[in-house]
C-alpha cells in the first residue's frame, strides 16, 4: 500500500487509496507525498494540480541531473 501511495499518478487512484488507507496516507502526506493532502480531502482538482507540480519538479530534477553528464559526453566526443 505504501508503494501505491508513493507512486500513484492519477487523482482518482490517490483519492481511492487515501479513503482505503487514511492513516497511512496522512502519515505520508507531509513531506513524502504532498498530493495526498488533497486526496485525503477528496479534492480531485487539487490532487491533479499537485500531481502536475510534482511531475514538473521531477522533470526539472532530471534535466539538472543530466546537464553535467551531457557536458562530459560532449567533451569525450570532441576532445
Amino acid at each position: 500500500m505504501r508503494l501505491w501511495l508513493r507512486e500513484g499518478r492519477t487523482s482518482e487512484l490517490l483519492i481511492d487509496l487515501a479513503r482505503l488507507f487514511p492513516d497511512h496516507a496522512a502519515g505520508m502526506a507531509t513531506g513524502i507525498r504532498p498530493p495526498l493532502n488533497a486526496a485525503l480531502r477528496g479534492d480531485e482538482a487539487e490532487v491533479a494540480a499537485s500531481l502536475g507540480e510534482e511531475a514538473r519538479a521531477e522533470r526539472a530534477a532530471d534535466r539538472a541531473y543530466w546537464v553535467p553528464l551531457r557536458k562530459e559526453l560532449e567533451q569525450m566526443r570532441h576532445p
